[in-house]
């Protein structure tokens, strides 16, 4: 073996040696045999090359696609350097590559003259300069809107970038106020930046531009997110709000009132009479209904941001610090700005449609919209929108558990000898009762919980026009029409104060409604050298008419009707408003760098019209024992009676001026101050101071005190009506009447209710802007203090010592009013971050929002005194303290290339709180993520479809629970599972719509 194993090592060793030597003879030999076939190089198009190299670089080429030829090009040897590997591929294609930058070229066509000629794309360049200080801006950041090329300003502040027909130019610089820019072929733009007005600390999250943009704005207006409206799949605006910015909270209640017409809506923690809603800076009116719900936004009013365009909006601003000097005192929590497109030519239809996953809720939302320049200016247009929404109903009641036909006093008529014990009668009791709603196959699933069906249509307009140089004629407004019909509570047969022969099975009154809505604004405006003057008149009217069908009055017997008319309440505003700012040039000492001045005339006007005499009439025959009585007036709503009737007006003058102060090149300094006379309460003031500090290139600092006075609105002062109102008492839901009094009526001065007065706040508001390159950030603080704070008192009930005559004269059972308690705190802190992450150079991206805010509101009530007891009411104090979450955070992740967007997005709603009057009966809600998926695809410019998943993962919040140790009855009978007190996101379940958007 071993001889064997050495003859073979020696034969390897020889093999591979004589290799060696053949291996050598064969390389230096010369060739004698066949000629060796050349290696086929490989080729690719042209256009796919250009794409390596996009993605290879992380670069951007911007060209025109029908320009590439159709051509094959060597595959790339990489050099390392995008300009090199860019002309080597460039090679007899006849085109050439114009540097933008050392990531971005642009493709032309080369002509036999070696002139470039690109039929769409043009270049536009201009020189960027501050318009108080009159220096050009370095590192200002110029963007084209549709191909999305960013260049920056020399030290000269020169710019020049390439654009195409009819796109338009974002030029921005941090601090000072972004413009946007149509440039016409061959024109040098000298374009001044403003500095930012103090009242403008805003956050931008809408833009309906084009095709999924998204961009932010380094300047103090904090364009963190941009979100186009039908991404969001949700066709209500004030949800799409709730669902895109976490200051916000919009509740939305199942509740057959004032509520589940209008989203009551919070920002800053403050309810919607403290915000402020403008158009185009134009104050909008109120909502003329009054919710007295208990729910969040119990006590006020708010504006009805359903009447407003979507498709008409380019952009919302939400002004998070307090704009009174400029606005008024109702926005102590804040102002939203709703700023419309005026770029716009053509014609555009969108259809959106969509539905819950249990096959209810279908929506269907329509609009036309056409914009088109005038013949007699390049500057005048006129824009027209057409929308027609229909909503059907959803229901998320359960079947009704308890008694129909017997009551539970029936036990006491049942055998002793054959039921000895009460667990034993109250079975039978049930036994019985399940006999005859069989017998009479009565259907125990007829509770309605859940939206209204609904019907709205609109029209608006908007247009403007120049007159001379310097001038221009504006005016925008519109008319809607929305009908909305919801439900009541079923009126069961063995309510003896309810039942009626005309409905032997009972009854679900069924509650139409009718809300007009009509405004216009015209102005005058000019800006030129340094001024901006702006003279303008705004008339709105709301106009809620109700009614009630499926019902009766009770106590009317067989001669009730079963429809009533139940009164219809009117508000009106007609406000008048010049302003004037004066910037002035820079100058190295301190110097005024802005003055705004202005003044207002308000005129306001509320109405409440009665309903029919059967829906408030009391037909009870005079000496019927109490046992024996039978509701009076309608049986749900209860109509207004005459002595319910109003025509109120009130007039309101103020003049206000801002002046803003340079201290330095980086700080500003300003003050405010507004003084406004109105009827009723004497002169009121506001003050405010402000600082603004930039540092760096990158970060500013802004600061602010804010006091100012809020005096009652006309709904607190005049409205009075006697409802009846479901809700649970001990643990027990019932229903009762209840009487909103009035504080200046009769009846208030005889019960010694306090006149109203006005409410004083505070604000101290500071917020940090960071902003550079793909990423930014953004955080503030709030703390507004309010004496004085207007709320719905508690409930005196009829029961109380000094209360007997309210039963026996108005037979109610309970009262409740507006008053003054001593004050609340209010903290929030919000942070904003965004990052844009590029992909295959800038022809794709990730998109990366997070939004985060916290808010916690204290009341003072005061000292438990008769006149103050009511005012801490547990329920009442628990709506504005627990009723919406503290806590929201959203986190959204959106992919984008040329032609499709897809994005994922979190809402955490944070947990609520019902408060009980009775503490052991207080229930926790848990804190929820809402998960929506969406993608949008464009064919072209001219055709988008958008998909959206909302709600993914069908979350609900918590049921109601049952106090079984109390035997309570919170569900009225587990018909209702979702709280009517808390709303933190809907009782939706998953929504999935599709829209398509169309332009011509």
């Amino acid at each position: 073996m071993r001889d064997f194993l050495i003859s073979n090592k020696n034969n390897s060793y020889c093999s591979i040696l004589l290799l060696l030597c053949l291996n050598h003879l064969l390389s230096v030999a010369p060739v004698i045999a066949q000629p060796k076939r050349p290696v086929r190089e490989e080729k690719i198009t042209l256009q796919a090359a250009l794409n390596r190299l996009e993605n290879h670089y992380a670069a951007r080429l911007v060209y025109i696609e029908k320009d590439i030829p159709d051509m094959h090009v060597p595959a790339i040897k990489w050099s390392g350097d995008f300009g090199t590997d860019l002309q080597q591929q460039l090679l007899n294609s006849g085109l050439k590559a114009t540097k933008i930058s050392d990531k971005q070229y642009v493709l032309n066509k080369i002509t036999s003259s070696d002139h470039t000629v690109l039929t769409s794309i043009k270049w536009t360049q201009g020189i960027v300069r501050s318009l108080n200080k009159n220096l050009p801006l370095e590192g200002a950041t110029v963007r084209a809107e549709n191909s999305g090329i960013i260049v920056h300003t020399d030290k000269n502040g020169a710019f020049k970038i390439p654009t195409g027909d009819h796109e338009t130019v974002k030029i921005a610089y941090i601090g000072l106020k972004q413009q946007v820019l149509l440039p016409e072929a061959g024109m040098l733009l000298n374009v001044f930046l403003a500095p930012e007005q103090v009242h403008l600390n805003t956050v931008e999250i809408f833009s309906n531009t084009d095709f999924m943009d998204y961009m932010k704005k380094p300047d103090l207006s904090h364009d963190l997110q941009r979100v186009q409206l039908n991404e969001t799949g949700r066709s209500s605006l004030p949800q799409s709000l709730n669902f895109s910015y976490s200051n916000i909270n919009v509740g939305h209640y199942a509740i057959d009132n004032v509520a589940s017409y209008l989203d009551p809506i919070r920002l800053n923690g403050q309810d919607a009479d403290y915000i402020v809603v403008l158009i185009e800076g134009k104050k909008r009116h109120l909502f003329s209904g009054l919710n007295l719900n208990y729910t969040t936004g119990m006590g006020f009013s708010g504006v009805d941001l359903e009447t407003i365009p979507q498709n008409f909006i380019q952009k919302i601003e939400v002004h998070p610090a307090q704009q009174s000097i400029i606005f008024g005192s109702e926005s102590v929590g804040g102002a939203i700005n709703f700023k419309f497109d005026t770029l716009f030519r053509g014609f555009n239809f969108r259809q959106q449609s969509g539905v819950t996953t249990r096959g209810d809720g279908l929506t269907n939302v329509s609009s036309l919209r056409y914009a088109t320049g005038l013949p007699w200016s390049d500057k005048a247009f006129l824009d027209l929108s057409f929308t027609y929404k229909n909503q059907q109903s959803t229901n998320r009641s359960n079947a009704y558990g308890g008694l129909v036909y017997r009551s539970a006093s029936d036990t006491s008529s049942l055998n002793k000898l054959i039921f000895s014990n009460a667990g034993e009668k109250i079975s039978e009791n049930k036994r019985l009762d399940d006999s005859l709603v069989s017998a009479r196959q009565f259907n125990r699933n007829v509770a309605r919980y859940g939206d209204g069906k609904s019907n709205n249509l609109s029209l608006w307009f908007h247009t403007s026009n120049p007159i001379g140089k310097t001038w221009k004629l504006y005016s925008f407004g519109g008319i809607s029409s929305r009908n909305i019909r919801t439900y009541g509570f079923y009126r069961f047969p063995n309510d003896a104060k309810s039942s009626t022969p005309i409905y032997p099975d009972g009854y679900l009154p069924e509650d139409p409604a009718s809300l007009k809505d009509a405004a216009i604004t015209a102005g005058l405006s000019k800006n030129t050298g340094g001024y901006a003057i702006d003279v303008s008149t705004t008339y709105g009217r709301n106009a809620f008419s109700t009614s009630t069908e499926n019902t009766v009055n009770p106590s009317m017997g067989l001669s009730s009707p079963t429809s009533f008319y139940l009164g219809k309440t009117t508000y009106s505003q007609l406000v008048n408003d010049i302003t004037v700012n004066k910037t002035y040039r820079w100058r190295e000492q301190v110097h005024l760098s802005t003055l705004h001045l202005g003044g207002q005339l308000i005129n306001s006007r509320y109405q409440i019209e009665a309903g029919d005499e059967s829906s408030y009439l009391d037909a009870n025959a005079a000496g019927t024992p109490v046992e024996e009585l039978k509701l009076s007036g309608t049986n749900g709503h209860l109509g207004f009676s005459p002595s319910n009737a109003v025509d109120q007006r009130r007039n309101q003058a103020a003049l206000f001026g801002q002046a803003t102060f340079s201290l330095n090149k980086y700080t500003e300094a300003g003050m405010g101050l507004r003084y406004e006379n109105s009827t009723l309460f004497a002169a009121q003031t506001a003050l405010s101071f402000d600082i603004k500090r930039v540092l760096g290139p990158y970060v500013i600092l802004h600061a602010t005190y804010n006091q100012s006075s809020k005096i009652p609105g006309l709904q607190q002062l005049y409205f009075s009506q006697t409802q009846y109102q479901f809700f649970p008492r001990d643990g027990i839901s019932d229903v009762y009447k209840i009487m909103q009094v009035s504080s200046l009526s009769p009846l208030a001065a005889d019960l010694g209710i306090p006149a109203l007065q006005p409410e004083r706040a505070r604000e101290f508001h500071f917020s940090v802007n960071f902003s550079k390159d793909r990423f930014s950030l953004y955080a503030l603080y709030n703390r507004i203090q309010m004496n004085n704070r207007l709320m719905v008192s508690g409930r005196r009930l009829s029961q109380e010592e000094e209360l007997p005559f309210l039963r026996e004269n108005y037979g109610v059972d309970a009262i409740q009013y507006f008053r003054n308690i001593p004050g609340s705190t209010t903290h929030v802190l919000q942070l904003i971050g965004g990052y844009i992450l590029p992909l295959s150079g800038y022809s794709e991206k990730l998109v990366f929002q997070g939004d985060l805010a916290w808010n916690k509101t204290s009341l003072y009530t005061g000292p438990a005194t008769t006149a103050t007891a009511v005012a801490a009411d547990r329920t009442f104090t628990g709506i504005v303290e627990d009723g919406q979450p503290k806590l929201k955070a959203i986190g959204k992740i959106n992919y984008q290339s040329k032609t499709m967007s897809i994005f994922l997005r979190d809402t955490y709603f944070g947990p609520v709180w019902y408060r009980d009057s009775r503490p052991e009966l207080d229930q926790y809600f848990k804190g929820k993520v809402i998960t929506d998926l969406g993608a949008s695809w464009q064919k072209n410019r001219s055709l988008l479809f958008t998909l959206a998943f909302n709600n993914l993962f069908n979350i609900y919040p918590d049921k109601v629970v049952e106090n079984k140790a109390l035997n309570t009855d919170r569900t009225f009978g587990n018909q209702i599972v979702y709280s009517r007190q808390t709303s933190q996101f809907g009782i939706y379940g998953t929504y999935v719509s599709l829209s398509i958007d169309y332009k011509w």
